[in-house]
């Protein structure tokens, strides 16, 4: 028995370390960044302590892979930030979650990096994208990009759930900064971040990594999740519309747009709509976001401009039937990021928003 037990334990022994050598090197399991809280703003950027370069795979067969890098200021990108200096070029800063990060792809075809690009370099693009971060960050991601880079413009990639889970009434993250509808107004709720150890300890297996990152199935994921969405009574009317659904989204729109406004005055802002990228496929009805027309009617008090990227995809997927996303991940493919870039150029030629005599603001009209 004795000798049954230690040949059973060598056995596993060895099965583990050819396992973690086979995730290491045959079939790379993914390593992702880690995220860190910025306490003077309360935001969630990356960890610049730690290992600041790694390569993300997707899928159990590893379906594709990215190498990454974290800059010298905790954002995903293959150049460092800096403060305004004389000569430097000017500025456009992209903010949002994971699809502004851009993990699932070489940097090289990451829409920031096309905008330059297009741009003939004249402008420097700061990536400032977080994965899993609301509506409500981008407010305070907007001030730090403010006080630290000083940009000329700022872009905003905005979905349906973008303003839902800024909403403590809706879902509570204490991971993110968010706001809390309270005696008939909003207040803001400071995020409670704290780098787990022993998160950090697991995800130096390799195993480990590739159970949780690329087969998900990561046992511990339930008792992670740091989100507990509120749900509507048994016997609550079913909502006919979004607004029915999410009340509350309209009055933090305007709540987190007039914050916005405030500290930038005068700035350029623009949004960016996202896809319902299922329906694009299916070209059925309500490719656009949800909350794309009370987002239009109130940037309009703020002379904050608005683009749609669905009817781009749209367009594109009817003439030329090129995947937007990835097969295994939701995420914008090459060509997403290309069609992104694109997009974005022509909207700021063609609202001159590029020119140096053009107003930083403008009524938009509808």
């Amino acid at each position: 028995m004795k000798s049954l037990l230690l040949n059973l334990a060598l056995f596993i022994v060895v099965l583990l370390v050819g396992l973690e050598v086979t995730f290491r090197t045959v079939i790379p399991a993914c390593n992702i960044a880690y995220k860190a809280l910025d306490r003077q703003y309360g935001i969630l950027l990356h960890d610049t302590t730690g290992d600041r370069e790694g390569q993300s795979t997707t899928g159990r067969l590893i379906m594709q892979r990215v190498n990454w890098r974290i800059n010298n200021c905790g954002w995903r990108s293959d150049k460092d930030y800096y403060p305004p200096s004389a000569g430097r070029k000017p500025v456009i800063a992209l903010i949002g979650d994971s699809y502004v990060a851009g993990f699932q792809v070489n940097y090289r075809d990451h829409f920031g990096s096309l905008l330059e690009d297009r741009l003939d370099h004249g402008y420097d693009v700061y990536n400032l994208g977080s994965g899993g971060v609301p509506a409500s960050q981008y407010v305070y991601a907007a001030k730090y990009a403010r006080d630290r880079f000083d940009p000329d413009l700022y872009i905003f990639l905005v979905r349906d759930a973008t303003w839902m889970n800024s909403i403590v009434n809706y879902t509570r993250d204490p991971k993110v900064r968010q706001i809390h509808w309270v005696n008939g107004h909003f207040e803001d709720v400071l995020p409670a971040f704290t780098s787990d150890k022993l998160m950090r300890w697991r995800k130096r297996s390799a195993i480990i990594r590739y159970i949780v990152y690329n087969a998900n199935m990561d046992p511990l994921g339930a008792t992670n999740d740091a989100k507990h969405r509120v749900t509507l009574p048994s016997d609550a009317t079913v909502p006919k519309t979004y607004l029915d659904a999410f009340p509350l989204i309209r009055p933090a729109m305007e709540y987190l747009l007039a914050q916005l406004r405030a500290d930038l005055p005068g700035k350029k802002i623009l949004f960016l709509s996202n896809a319902n990228i299922e329906n694009v496929y299916d070209e059925r009805p309500q490719q656009s976001q949800e909350t794309l027309p009370w987002l239009e009617q109130v940037c309009a008090e703020y002379g904050i401009y608005v683009l749609d990227i669905a009817p781009v995809f749209a367009g594109d997927w009817k003439e030329h039937r090129m995947p937007l996303t990835f097969e295994v991940d939701y995420h914008w493919n090459e060509n997403g990021h290309r069609l992104v870039a694109d997009a974005i150029y022509d909207f700021l030629t063609q609202n001159h928003l590029l020119d140096s005599t053009a107003p930083d603001s403008v009524l938009l009209e509808r």
